[in-house]
């Protein structure tokens, strides 16, 4: 089975003499014999259309990043791929002021993935690429380019934070550095191996009672359990 990213622009106006000439009205596909996935997409300056998704080479489950860029009427200019590690996707995309482009996603294989940021050129040729994470689940879904010519991202993390998946916000500069990142404290992966009361003798929980709980990296956690 075959799969298309598919592109719908539709236009509704009414006529103006004085009216410029109307956005067309096109369907178009883009793909090969696998997966291929469009995620977003932008209208450029000049008038054309920019496309990222995904795209499938070899069926074996792995994936890279697509950059399409079309004109006014959805005709393929240039197509470019992007290849990282195993699973690799964008969701968000943006010209930039220089002309260029930035997206994000992800880059990585199973539980593991990184947050992943991109910049090119008006012609889709790689200036620069930047990954953020903590060794777990961690992928961008959002960017802006900010008033002072740095990035913003939005995404999810697994690494860092206090539940399952939190929120990731990072803050670049120009070329993709940070200089912010707000996901609060990375989680600890320590197993609790004992629990002792006040006086140091080890015991079990109960309730409404202080507890000093004992993890096997050699931190401990004063808890008070009430029931």
């Amino acid at each position: 089975m075959n799969f298309y990213i598919f592109l719908f622009l539709i236009y509704v106006g009414c006529e103006d003499v004085d009216q410029e000439e109307p956005t067309p009205i096109f369907i178009k596909t883009f793909g090969g014999s696998l997966w291929d996935y469009g995620n977003a997409v932008h209208q450029t300056n000049e008038g054309g259309y920019i496309i990222v998704g995904e795209t499938s080479l070899i069926e074996d489950g792995t994936s890279d990043i697509w950059l399409i860029k079309t004109d006014f009427h959805g005709n393929e200019e240039w197509i470019k791929t992007f290849d990282g590690s195993n699973r690799d996707y964008a969701s968000s995309i943006q010209e930039t002021i220089d002309g260029g482009y930035v997206f994000t996603g992800s880059t990585g294989s199973g539980d593991y993935n990184e947050a992943w940021l991109i910049k090119t050129d008006s012609q889709g040729n790689e200036d620069w690429n930047q990954t953020f994470g903590g060794g777990n689940y961690d992928r961008a879904n959002s960017v802006q380019q900010t008033n002072d010519g740095g990035y913003i991202i939005a995404g999810n993390t697994d690494s860092y934070g206090n539940g399952l998946l939190d929120v990731f916000l990072i803050k670049t500069d120009s070329q993709g550095n940070i200089t912010l990142t707000i996901n609060g404290p990375k989680k600890s992966r320590n197993k609790l191996e004992k629990v002792f009361d006040i006086f140091g003798r080890e015991t079990s929980i109960k309730s409404n009672q202080f507890f000093i709980y004992n993890y096997d990296d050699g931190s401990t956690k004063k808890k008070l359990i009430i029931d």
